[in-house]
């Protein structure tokens, strides 16, 4: 996985938090995210908890790779984003794969799919 795989996940679980619609109100109540813009702990709960959710999910794999972003994956993205249609992101963590010569992507996210040069995995 990309180093940006980290930082995508904190904006998410930002995103999740601050608006109402994105979450049951069970789990809203349970981390007091309606005080999200005035409670520290709330905020610090909330992201303690999607981080050890995250690497509940990795200890899935027998193998993870963390991968730094350097500049030949920087350079391949614009070609990825071009040629598959993927978002910056995305083409950020397939160039990464791809420059490393990773031959399996594992991903929550079936656009990867389009990306024929890596074997991709969609779990769920």
């Amino acid at each position: 996985m990309s180093q940006m795989l980290r930082i995508e996940l904190l904006q998410a679980m930002r995103a999740l938090a601050t608006v109402p619609e994105n979450l049951p109100g069970s789990i809203r109540r349970r981390f007091r995210l309606s005080h999200w813009g005035d409670d520290l702990t709330a905020r610090q709960t909330w992201m303690h908890a999607g981080i050890a959710q995250f690497e509940d999910w990795l200890d899935q794999f027998s193998e993870v790779y963390e991968l730094a972003v350097d500049f030949p994956a920087w350079e391949r993205v614009a070609a990825l984003m071009t040629r598959f249609h993927l978002d910056s992101y995305d083409a950020l963590h397939a160039a990464t794969a791809i420059e490393a010569g990773v031959p399996t992507l594992a991903t929550l996210d079936a656009d990867f799919s389009r990306v024929t040069s890596l074997n991709i995995e969609v779990v769920r």
